[in-house]
């Protein structure tokens, strides 16, 4: 069994400005206030990888991409009615890949999540009942994929027992840059449905093989609840 960990740290820090004493709620802010909110929600995580390693006509080898549900939490403030920062995190379930070599003489059964925190930029705007945000930010994609091999000889029915069994393990951060939307409907003063969609762009080391599997680009789209503050 073989494990192998890379790591590439992005910290995201945002300062927000102070509360007033006597901040109210209801929104949109006014001058001198702050919004605050935390919320939570349900989304189906995509990670698109249509990339075939090695391109040969005889083998057949997609990227490792699939599709899972995620809970997603969040937590910020508006600092003006127009102005917002928040900490977002996706926890995803595991997707299934199975990957073959030739005439099943090889075949990879991969397990596979793409856990996120990242930190946003949110720029919303005006209205009562229904505001239309947009999202921008930076963080960290932990990708983790378990991976069973088996080999057989060319000359075996795949319905054979194989010959050799190995099991690795790849745990990889990488850093991402977020782009999305969301729109915020008010169902009360303190209360909000976000149906929201996030882009995550996940620059991969090119001299890595197992890396041109992962997907560039991973999309989350869900529905959740946001209370105010």
């Amino acid at each position: 069994m073989r494990t192998i960990t890379r790591s590439r740290v992005l910290v995201v820090a945002f300062a927000l400005l102070p509360v007033s004493a006597r901040a109210q709620a209801a929104s949109p802010t006014g001058p001198g206030q702050v919004e605050w909110f935390v919320g939570g929600s349900l989304a189906m995580t995509v990670s698109n990888s249509g990339e075939e390693f090695p391109v040969n006509p005889s083998i057949l080898r997609p990227g490792i991409g699939g599709s899972a549900l995620a809970a997603v939490a969040a937590g910020g403030a508006f600092v003006t009615p127009h102005l917002g920062f928040a900490g977002e995190v996706t926890l995803p379930g595991e997707f299934h890949v199975q990957q073959t070599l030739g005439r099943d003489a090889t075949t990879w059964d991969s397990d596979h999540r793409d856990r996120s925190l990242v930190g946003l930029v949110l720029v919303r705007t005006g209205g009562r009942r229904a505001q239309l945000t947009g999202a921008f930010g930076a963080g960290n994609v932990w990708s983790h994929t378990e991976t069973i091999e088996r080999s057989r000889p060319f000359s075996r029915p795949p319905t054979d027992p194989p010959q050799f069994t190995f099991t690795s393990t790849q745990a990889i951060t990488d850093l991402t840059l977020v782009a999305g939307a969301e729109v915020n409907t008010r169902l009360s003063a303190h209360v909000s449905l976000v149906p929201a969609f996030r882009l995550l762009f996940v620059p991969r080391d090119e001299d890595n093989s197992f890396d041109d599997q992962l997907a560039t680009y991973l999309f989350h789209i869900g529905v959740g609840v946001r209370v105010w503050f």
